[in-house]
């Protein structure tokens, strides 16, 4: 039997007819035609002389939605162009005027383009459709793609010619001119002064100044520049604005009879005829002492230098705010770092206090009286006790850094190196809050000058309402050294440019937030709205994109701060997360960061667990049952709250407070009765109490133990279990190996209490990781990662405290620990992230979940809940992981859940509320971000015992006992990784 519904039409009707008068004399023409046309493959029609006349097929015509990007700059290069909509046929062609287009068919909704940088010679609009192909194909809708002149520039670049050799620069606000020393070396204009007048961006006549002139410093009226002169040992006085010589001193001799010349100088800020040095041993090339003088004049007293008796390591000077003292540093030192304090009189400058030690201002550090902050390479510093309170983040290169409190910004110019090419950068931060707020680009360098700035920068300074001088230095790679004059709204928004003219560089734009966070799997097409900044009409949202990849979103520019954008509904088909970024066609320029939708997978039919989802990229978080709130420390890359600490509800899932912190909130600890809530940093060596619920009016101070005036940072900080002001800090030096050399201290608020367990070097234990017992006068610690190789798993260390400090009580004997160690006060045993429970009375092993990964535990439950993965999640990469209850007291498992397609590396797990779990997760920025999840399931988390049971399908089978089989981030990876980034290279 044949189909009838398969034929044409006009045979279904004959067949009809012939089936009810099957006598009649058609019969056999009939027949004739149905067995032509069976063979002949035809269509409908009519017959006419013998022949079948067929009619053409209905069109299938695709229908054009939207395309991505829509714009282009004029002389912008070729893209990749989305194009979204429906019925679209494999074979099918994007057609630009009616010109077929290279195209590549994804699927019936999605295709791409490639369009030639020969269609963007002028403006215009053209027309972009889609045709399919051939039989029935047709062509679709148009949509309009605009190619646009660039927009006007905001911030321009000049470069001042025949300065190549530049030493130092300083900017004389009352006559409006910036002054240039210039090498011995320099072919053009050698020991010189080139005074600038920077609004015209000319060089005025040069003047002779001496024999290699370097560092220069403008008197407090204005009325004298001090050259301090290298080839001379000498120093030259310049009356102002003439440039004209006046008077003229050499350096004393060093203790050994040795010649010294002015490695530093800095102007008094109240007395026009004061000026501070530094001096130099030229065959040490180390600071060997400070000197005051008054015109010629030296003061009697002095500082002496290293090799002299009393002598410290001193390279660089500031003024503080008046003429009494003298804030010192070093940049190359046997102990690399510290602050000294200088008192300065009539009979001139000695030595107050030093706090030599891991940390330190390096080379050009400036002194910032309104904030009596010091800045140095994108960190910032207290001089009264050499604290690192804060620091910029940075991308890895030479850089040159300065600040500007009356903006409230921080300025600091790179050379990125990136594939062998040099990127040059200015970024600006928020001074206070440490945060990148703007990126402007100036273009590449690798030998051949195809940036507007070349060479090393070596300073950079403020002048005008919104300008800054940069001087570089020649280098092999990066060209040329010059000199070069930026101005414009990267430096100052809120106020006209000094000059209007020059090149235009091109700004970064920034994503601060996405509106939903979050969508369930498989939902209509999504309007998603982007804040931030620098958006332009050419900005283009796309989603994990990069510059060997670009899927873009179609997006309607709203102002520089918004973009609506639509997300079809077919790249939100399954679960995963999506890095959200911002491209803007015109600059070639993505975004200074990604945000992350999430797309969450759809419960599974029976599940009782509900997973909610914040935008937080967070380092630590505690749990405060008196107040309900989850507090998260957040990091400094964070869209919206960086450096800060979030109060969350984790039932609504909603933020209900903030406050700003110092850099990178990495520990957080919620004291006894909900009290307080404590704070240690990545980014700082200081630690902070905040009082809740409140979070306002919080105490900050440094870390350091009792027998030295070092600072350090905090390498795990828990508070008491029963006295809301009493916390324990494990003391870590960054600059030695093994880092816990710093001991472990106990603090009564801000105040250290005087006996403290001394770390590595004066013992040979590690300590990392710290945990409370069930009472304020036992404390415990454990070596979690980097253990000595005859340690490698660590013992648990048992520690008396007193009101007089902690003491060393007992080591168990038993491996212990490889990971963080968690207290629980209802049971007042410690639980290891190896799954092994220990009592801290007698160091001894009491049992084992035979589980890893990240521990919570809470006797209220009677439970202890471990987040890893299993033997098939650790070889996927759907970044799944599980989540197993036990019983606390029988160590028998309970039950078990999980969740798939998480964002990053899961950090720390925590319990919250009657049925919560939260999960922290970190990521490594280029392919995931870190999340907070808030995961809720009343029968999961539950004191009840119940049947184990698996999300999202029943199972009677013991599953797998989870391990930690993902790479450990651990707290110490987080500080150094920080640290590193914010290496000092002296130029």
């Amino acid at each position: 039997m044949f189909n009838q519904d398969s034929l044409p039409c006009f045979l279904r009707s004959e067949i009809r007819i012939f089936a009810e008068c099957h006598l009649c004399q058609r019969a056999s023409q009939l027949l004739v035609i149905f067995i032509v046309c069976l063979a002949a493959g035809c269509g409908g029609g009519t017959s006419s002389g013998g022949v079948v006349q067929t009619n053409p097929q209905p069109q299938n015509l695709p229908v054009l939605a939207a395309i991505a990007p829509s714009t282009a700059p004029v002389g912008g290069s070729s893209i990749n162009l989305i194009v979204y909509g429906s019925n679209f046929q494999n074979g099918a062609t994007v057609q630009w005027n009616g010109t077929a287009l290279s195209s590549s068919w994804i699927g019936a909704t999605q295709m791409t383009a490639t369009v030639p940088a020969t269609n963007f010679v002028s403006a215009g609009n053209a027309r972009v459709t889609v045709t399919n192909p051939s039989p029935g194909g047709g062509s679709s809708n148009p949509q309009t793609f605009s190619i646009d002149n660039p927009p006007p520039p905001t911030t321009w670049v000049r470069s001042i010619p025949g300065i190549t050799t530049a030493h130092d620069i300083v900017w004389d606000a009352a006559h409006g001119k910036l002054y240039v020393s210039i090498s011995s070396a320099d072919p053009n204009a050698p020991n010189s002064i080139v005074p600038i007048e920077p609004v015209k961006g000319t060089a005025g006549t040069l003047v002779a100044a001496g024999n290699n002139p370097d560092r220069l410093a403008i008197s407090s009226d204005s009325a004298y520049l001090w050259v301090g002169l290298d080839g001379d040992n000498a120093v030259q006085r310049f009356l102002l604005p003439a440039l004209t010589k006046d008077i003229f001193f050499t350096l004393p001799l060093d203790s050994f009879g040795e010649t010294q010349r002015p490695v530093d100088l800095q102007a008094a800020p109240v007395n026009p005829h004061t000026v501070a040095l530094v001096s130099e041993n030229i065959n040490l090339e180390t600071g060997q002492g400070v000197y005051v003088y008054d015109d010629a004049v030296r003061r009697t007293s002095f500082v002496p230098g290293t090799t002299s008796p009393g002598g410290v390591y001193i390279d660089w000077i500031q003024w503080a705010g008046n003429d009494s003292k003298i804030y010192a540093s070093q940049s190359i030192t046997i102990d690399a770092g510290g602050v000294a304090t200088l008192n300065v009189n009539p009979s001139g400058v000695s030595l107050a206090s030093y706090n030599g030690g891991q940390i330190g201002p390096a080379r050009f550090i400036q002194y910032d009286n309104s904030n009596g902050r010091l800045y140095s390479y994108a960190r910032a510093f207290n001089p009264i006790d050499g604290s690192q309170i804060g620091q910029f983040p940075i991308g890895l290169g030479e850089r040159t850094c300065t600040a500007d409190s009356s903006l409230g910004r921080y300025f600091c110019l790179f050379a990125l190196q990136e594939n062998d090419v040099s990127l040059f950068e200015l970024w600006v931060y928020d001074l206070d809050s440490y945060a990148l707020i703007d990126r402007v680009y100036f273009g590449a360098s690798a030998g051949t000058p195809l940036s507007t700035i070349t060479g090393t920068p070596l300073r950079l300074v403020r002048w005008g309402n919104a300008g800054l001088a940069l001087i570089t230095q020649t280098d092999t790679y990066r060209g040329q050294g010059g000199f070069y004059l930026i101005d414009g709204a990267a430096v100052n928004p809120n106020s006209a440019p000094d000059s209007s003219s020059g090149s235009a560089p091109v700004h970064h734009s920034f994503v601060s937030s996405l509106a939903p966070q979050q969508v369930p799997a498989g939902g209509p097409d999504l309007t998603l709205t982007i804040k931030g900044s620098n958006f332009t009409p050419d900005s283009y949202a796309c989603w994990n994109c990069n510059f060997l990849q670009f899927q873009f979103l179609p997006t309607s520019y709203v102002s520089s701060q918004q973009l609506s954008v639509t997300i079809p509904a077919s790249v939100l088909a399954n679960s995963r997360q999506l890095l959200v970024s911002v491209f803007d066609t015109h600059a070639n320029l993505f975004s200074s960061n990604s945000l992350s939708l999430l797309v969450t997978p759809t419960p599974a039919a029976g599940s009782t667990t509900k997973v909610s989802v914040l935008d937080l990229t967070g380092l630590a978080m505690d749990w405060d049952p008196v107040g309900g709130l989850l507090y998260v420390g957040t990091a400094e890359g964070d869209g919206a709250h960086p450096n800060s600490i979030v109060a969350v509800d984790p039932n609504t899932a909603s933020i209900v407070k903030t406050q700003q912190v110092e850099s990178n909130p990495d520990l957080v600890s919620v004291g006894a009765q909900g009290q307080y809530l404590y704070v240690a940093y990545a980014g700082s060596t200081n630690m902070t109490q905040l009082p809740l619920p409140g979070l306002q009016s919080p105490v900050t101070w440094t870390l350091r133990n009792p027998v030295d005036s070092s600072v350090y940072w905090a390498g795990d900080m828990k508070a008491a279990p029963e006295n809301p002001h009493t916390t324990a800090v494990t003391l870590f030096n960054l600059e030695s190996t093994p880092d816990e050399t710093g001991g472990v201290v106990v603090y009564d608020d801000n105040v250290e209490r005087p006996q403290f367990v001394q770390g590595f070097g004066a013992s040979s234990n590690i300590y990392d990781t710290i945990a409370w017992g069930s009472t304020d006068q036992i404390l415990t610690a454990a070596c979690s990662f980097g253990c000595l190789s005859n340690t490698p798993v660590s013992p648990l260390y048992e520690f008396q405290v007193a009101p007089t400090g902690a003491a060393l009580l007992a080591t168990g004997t038993a491996e212990f620990n490889q990971g963080e160690i968690h207290s629980d006060f209802g049971t007042g045993l410690i639980y290891s992230d190896d799954g092994n429970v220990a009592d801290p009375k007698t160091q001894a092993n009491v049992g084992s979940y035979n589980a890893s990964g990240l521990v919570a535990p809470d006797s209220s439950l009677n439970r202890i809940f471990i987040l890893g993965q299993t033997q098939a999640q650790a070889n996927t990469n759907t970044n799944s992981f599980t989540i197993q209850s036990f019983d606390q007291k029988t160590f028998s498992l309970v039950s078990t859940i999980t969740l798939d397609n998480l964002a990053g590396s899961p950090v720390q797990l925590a319990r919250w509320g009657n049925s919560g779990l939260a999960i922290l997760t970190f990521g490594d920025g280029s392919t995931s971000l870190g999340v907070l999840y808030l995961v809720q399931d009343a029968s999961f988390v539950s004191s009840a015992q119940k049947a184990i049971y698996s999300v999202p399908q029943i199972s009677t089978r013991q599953p797998e006992l989870v391990q930690r089989r993902w790479k450990r981030i651990s707290k110490l990876d987080i500080v150094k990784g920080l640290k590193a980034k914010n290496t000092v290279t002296v130029p």
